[in-house]
């Protein structure tokens, strides 16, 4: 071997070790000469291999026969020192493969090594970064199941959990939601999960709706949210029920004061706030108050200051210098400032920052302009439909959307599911748009004319003809003559000329 006459040795080695098979020597030197690189059948596996067959043989080797290996020299520090030289040549092999498999196949194959602390570094790096490369939350949890002692292990799991609840939401419907939290009610996106239950539970605007979710969601954050959405929704009903339980100590302390009045008082330089009975509603931290107030008889529910709005309990509405505040109603209010105009709810959220205007539609939903045009949005603030357009009004379970010259028409019940279904399908444009009563629809489409209900149903068809209410239902005029329809759009036949004197019609 030391002359380099490869093939001879190997001649040599394996006569030795087919004439005594257990033969520590002879395996410690076909180790080496398999291990040498200058070697044509250089070969690692093979040198790793029989080193440890060497140690095995050693530890069998009589006593007798001991003292002949010895005098090579070799025991099993030397063999020991062979085996470790070649686990870290290999490994360094292994670096250049540089994959899980292979760093898995070293720390099987290679037991003793002192490389095995990198190795297992090295293993899950790869591993994690694979999983990243395929960026789903079966290859996140694959890396822990496997690896869940790994460096990347606490950032596997949020990646998992981030694309677990993505995954399961994709679809955006509120029974996703729902049930993801029921299944997961630990994950880490409870209160982003629980926004979104919130907001889909009360796409309607019914105050029916705030209820149900405080019932279902008492523990959730926005639960408060929607008892005070609920709680000035019910203030401006005419015919108000006890709100019972959903109603908390503080919006009770509201209600009574909002019966009632306010009186000023002035105590160490400072202004407070009592009620009719002399209690203390707002301690005297108050350094200057407008006129209006300062006579009594204070009845408005929010207190405007020099540098920031309260409720009537003192609770803080919103911080800062206002100019002008418009009361939109269902508690909304449109607070200008020297910066811009802020949407801004009585109990202290803000819905959206500096818009050009606002309304609130039927006590239902809010409509937000932009610099582009109107939206329209939940009273929670979440956009209900796509687009900006010039006009947006409602006519019972009726929204209408205009752009230019042209209105489309879809029902409530539709826009509150299309937040849970991208498909949302608008009417066919209309060039006039007429509101009537008893929830009637008067629309035009070129020369055409007609009627629609509140299913967006044809109640009369859109023809050549002049449709006008009448008391007893609808005419429809076209040059062959006149049709009534009766309020359940029943038909006449056509007449050739009519002459109508209330509540006589002559035919």
């Amino acid at each position: 071997m030391e002359k380099g006459r490869w093939s001879k040795a190997e001649g040599i080695l394996r006569r030795e070790l087919q004439r005594e098979p257990a033969n520590a020597l002879g395996k410690y030197l076909m180790s080496r000469y398999f291990f040498s690189l200058p070697n044509p059948g250089h070969q690692l596996d093979s040198a790793y291999q029989y080193a440890v067959a060497a140690l095995a043989d050693l530890a069998v080797t009589a006593p007798k026969d001991l003292e002949k290996v010895h005098r090579f020299p070799l025991d099993s520090a030397v063999i020991a020192r062979l085996r470790q030289q070649i686990d870290s040549t290999i490994f360094e092999v292994v670096k250049t493969v540089h994959s899980e498999s292979a760093y898995i196949r070293f720390l099987t194959e290679h037991p003793f090594a002192v490389e095995r602390d990198e190795a297992i570094t090295l293993r899950n790096e790869v591993a994690y970064l694979n999983a990243v490369q395929k960026n789903t939350h079966e290859a996140f949890l694959e890396f822990l199941n496997k690896y869940p002692l790994a460096d990347q292990a606490e950032q596997a799991k949020s990646n998992y959990e981030r694309l677990l609840y993505e995954a399961r939401t994709a679809d955006k419907k509120l029974s996703s939601y729902e049930e993801f939290l029921r299944e997961r009610p630990e994950t880490p996106f409870r209160p982003e999960i629980e926004r979104s239950i919130f907001e889909l539970f009360t796409l309607s605007g019914e105050a029916e709706r705030f209820v149900s979710f405080i019932d279902l969601y008492p523990n959730s954050w926005y639960a408060g949210i929607s008892r005070n959405l609920f709680f000035h929704i019910l203030e401006e009903e005419t015919d108000t029920q006890e709100p019972g339980l959903f109603l908390n100590d503080s919006l009770r302390h509201i209600r009574s004061l909002q019966s009632s009045y306010l009186v000023p008082f002035f105590k160490n330089g400072k202004f407070g706030l009592m009620d009719k009975n002399g209690v203390e509603i707002m301690p005297p931290t108050i350094d200057d108050l407008a006129e209006e107030y300062k006579c009594g008889n204070i009845a408005e529910d929010i207190i405007v200051l020099t540098d920031r709005v309260l409720a009537r309990d003192g609770n803080l509405v919103y911080s800062g210098i206002v100019n002008e505040i418009d009361d939109l109603g269902t508690g909304f209010l449109k607070i200008t400032t020297n910066r811009c105009t802020n949407l801004v709810h009585k109990s202290g959220f803000i819905v959206e920052e500096c818009i050009k205007d606002a309304r609130v539609l039927a006590k239902r939903f809010l409509i937000i302009e932009g610099e582009e045009g109107w939206t329209l949005r939940s009273l929670s603030g979440r956009m209900l439909l796509p687009g900006m357009w010039n006009e947006i009004d409602i006519h019972g379970q009726i929204l209408g959307f205009r752009k230019g010259t042209h209105w489309q028409l879809i029902t409530v019940k539709s826009v509150t599911q299309f937040a849970q279904s991208p498909e949302l399908l608008l009417s066919n444009p209309y060039d006039e748009l007429k509101f009537l009563s008893e929830g009637k629809l008067w629309v035009r489409v070129g020369g055409q004319q007609g009627i629609l209900d509140q299913t967006l149903s044809q109640f009369i068809p859109p023809g050549n003809y002049s449709v006008e209410s009448r008391s007893f239902g609808y005419s429809a005029t076209s040059g062959k003559g006149v049709m009534f329809f009766n309020p359940k759009g029943k038909r006449s036949v056509e007449f050739a000329k009519v002459a109508v004197v209330e509540p006589w019609v002559l035919v």
